[in-house]
């Protein structure tokens, strides 16, 4: 039998991490700018996972995943599986989810995106 617990007026509901983290991204622009950055920067040092779990957290925060697929052409489902934990985008997809990202955090590509390791 399942057990169900009441909660009662006064007591904190416990808030999930990710509810939290999603909930910043959201009030502070900066902060999904920085994280959109570490995605970048996680793609290009090879740790495809961990970009793509940024990702996921920066497109719930700027307008969830029906928005952008529709702004991506593609199936809300289909950008879902794309960036789930065994996603595999192509590069066109990536790209354009980038752009799109790109585009709603008001960036822009910066004049040396690379500097000397």
């Amino acid at each position: 039998m399942k057990r169900i617990e009441k909660r009662f007026r006064g007591q904190p509901r416990l808030v999930d991490h990710h509810e939290r983290q999603i909930k910043e991204l959201r009030e502070d622009p900066d902060l999904a700018r920085g994280l959109l950055e570490d995605a970048i920067r996680e793609l290009l040092e090879g740790d495809e996972q961990a970009a793509l779990i940024l990702l996921r957290d920066i497109i719930a925060a700027v307008g969830g995943f029906p928005a952008l697929a529709q702004e991506i052409d593609v199936h809300p489902k289909a950008l879902h599986r794309m960036l789930s934990d065994r996603g595999n985008p192509t590069t066109t997809n990536l790209m354009a989810i980038l752009r799109a990202l790109c585009k709603r955090l008001e960036l822009k590509p910066a004049e040396h995106l690379l500097t000397p390791a």
